[in-house]
């Protein structure tokens, strides 16, 4: 008994040559007219699957991020970042893989998608619906560097990759006195001279002015002393 499928009647015999292009198995009897054409084949294009002992031929469409795009991030060091969820590419042989290069700011990380089986049956194939997720907390600075997204497929043979390419950059935490200063008493008449602390962080060169006490507004040292 046979069963007839989108390129033809399948009996219980594998067809050798269509199975050495990569395909998972296409248990079928049928024409060389009938076949699939070899340059889709060997793209990738089709993918066979089982289902209850006979050959389906399923029709995939090309693996691509389309018009896909990651927008330019920029973290702070030290500032736990939002997720970023990456766009999944459409399409391509099961099942699809993703990977970032070159290597991201140091506290930084991409965690690939997972592929699914959800029937447990081995043949309902399902790619990732993300490029999977960059999370972390960045812990050095970094200029603006430019990343590659690579999507995979899993044809056999010549596996089909596709790209998408974004920016991250890691600027440096907020300047910081750490502790605040203690008030500093001085007398009438009293040679002083009073070093302030330096701050840490932020982008050199550092630049430094008096401010009144919870204001914006520039401070003037008492009559007879002047800040350097």
């Amino acid at each position: 008994m046979s069963k007839c499928g989108l390129f033809g009647c399948s009996g219980k015999r594998p067809v050798r040559d269509l199975v050495a292009r990569g395909l998972f198995g296409f248990f079928a009897n049928i024409s060389a007219s009938a076949r699939p054409p070899a340059s889709l084949l060997a793209a990738g294009v089709f993918v066979v699957a089982l289902l209850a002992g006979a050959g389906t031929a399923v029709a995939q469409h090309a693996l691509s991020f389309g018009s896909a795009s990651v927008p330019s991030q920029t973290y702070t060091v030290g500032e736990a970042i939002t997720p970023l969820p990456l766009p999944a590419a459409t399409g391509g042989a099961p099942f699809v893989t993703y990977a970032v290069t070159p290597s991201l700011p140091d506290g930084i990380i991409h965690m690939p998608p997972s592929n699914s089986n959800p029937s447990g049956d081995g043949a309902t194939f399902e790619n990732p619906t993300t490029g999977g997720t960059i999370t972390g907390t960045p812990t050095e600075a970094k200029d603006n560097t430019t990343y590659t997204l690579t999507a995979t497929d899993g044809s056999v043979g010549t596996p089909v990759s596709r790209t998408l390419s974004f920016s991250i950059r890691v600027r440096p935490a907020a300047p910081s006195f750490g502790n605040s200063l203690p008030d500093q008493p001085f007398a009438v008449g009293a040679t002083v001279r009073f070093s302030l602390p330096k701050a840490t962080g932020g982008t050199l060169p550092l630049s430094y002015t008096l401010y009144n006490a919870g204001t914006t507004t520039a401070a003037t040292p008492p009559d007879g002393l002047r800040y350097e």
